[in-house]
């Protein structure tokens, strides 16, 4: 069971890491107004790392009937919609849709610290079991 624990601890600190890659990836975006993920892909919440260990078969289905899991990944989905929104504005040429766009960039980084949030206390949670 510790092993268990100490594997998933670590894929979630991982998950954490993808997270913020990802949340870059959208400053970048933003910054340069260009972005080499399409809205589809930034959407799409199962294509990225993250979202691939999320679906996956390596976390079992006793773990992901847990309430942390079914937050964590609701969080997630949430954050790659909005990460859709934003890859639309900072690629838009409208500099006045951009603005307007970017304004809602508060909802993303709100998202962006739930999903964190989230990981962290399912981490401790499983750390405490």
């Amino acid at each position: 069971m510790k092993r268990i624990q100490d594997n998933l601890s670590e894929k979630i600190d991982m998950a954490i890491d993808a997270h913020k890659a990802w949340k870059k990836r959208l400053d970048d975006a933003i910054n340069t107004r260009s972005s080499l993920v399409s809205v589809s892909e930034a959407t799409c919440d199962t294509i990225c790392d993250f979202g691939k260990w999320l679906y996956g078969e390596d976390i079992s289905s006793e773990i992901k009937l847990s309430e942390s899991y079914v937050k964590v990944r609701q969080l997630h989905t949430k954050f790659h919609q909005q990460a859709g929104v934003v890859i639309s504005g900072a690629t838009e040429s409208d500099y006045y849709k951009i603005e307007h766009i970017i304004n809602d960039i508060s909802q993303y980084d709100a998202i962006s610290g739930e999903l964190v949030d989230a990981l962290l206390k399912w981490k401790s949670e499983i750390l405490s079991t």
